[in-house]
């Protein structure tokens, strides 16, 4: 049996083993899926994770352009998408998702709005929120215990705070939490 560490609910899972082969260390994982929230996490969490986030190396703690990749009409077409998939209700939107690779698809309708707070948990520099933020997005924060210090990007229509921390440092409540590509 295995506790979810996210739902707290027991479930016997079959092991997933994955290989870390970004740094080419040659370690293995152990991950399960809870089948009722559907996270999948990984079984023992390792000892030093300074081996898998060099600052020097990792891609998501390089610094960031916060104009980077946000073209006039690439934000307009993420907000299209993003409108789409939180209300079903814009039609540029749905034939973008059609044509899609699969940007944005965890969000459902009604999950959130574009005053939402969001909170991204192990986010580097912030890539996944800034464009967030050029989609429309106001209320954003980033946690990552592993970037140099605390970095705020002041944009036109709000602030992109991200903060050099760990989930046990957080206070607060939030609408949406992510983790994406975080080990841990």
């Amino acid at each position: 049996m295995y506790t979810c560490k996210i739902c707290n609910k027991e479930f016997d899972s079959e092991r997933y083993t994955a290989e870390e082969i970004r740094f080419r260390l040659g370690h293995k994982f152990d991950y399960v899926k809870c089948p009722h929230c559907n996270c999948l996490q990984i079984v023992e969490i390792p000892k030093d994770l300074d081996d898998y986030y060099d600052v020097g190396k990792y891609y998501s703690l390089q610094e960031r352009d916060e104009k980077e990749s946000n073209g006039l009409i690439r934000r307009m077409m993420r907000k299209y998408l993003l409108k789409y998939r939180m209300n079903g209700k814009n039609i540029v939107g749905r034939l973008m998702t059609k044509l899609d690779t699969g940007a944005f698809e965890w969000v459902e309708p009604g999950m959130m709005t574009f005053n939402s707070s969001i909170l991204d948990i192990g986010c580097g520099t912030g890539r996944t929120l800034l464009k967030l933020a050029h989609s429309g997005f106001n209320n954003l924060q980033g946690i990552d215990p592993y970037i140099g210090e605390d970095i705020s990007y002041k944009l036109k229509t709000t602030t992109v705070n991200i903060y050099k921390r760990a989930i046990e440092e957080l206070e607060g409540s939030y609408d949406v939490i992510t983790l994406n590509h975080v080990m841990e």
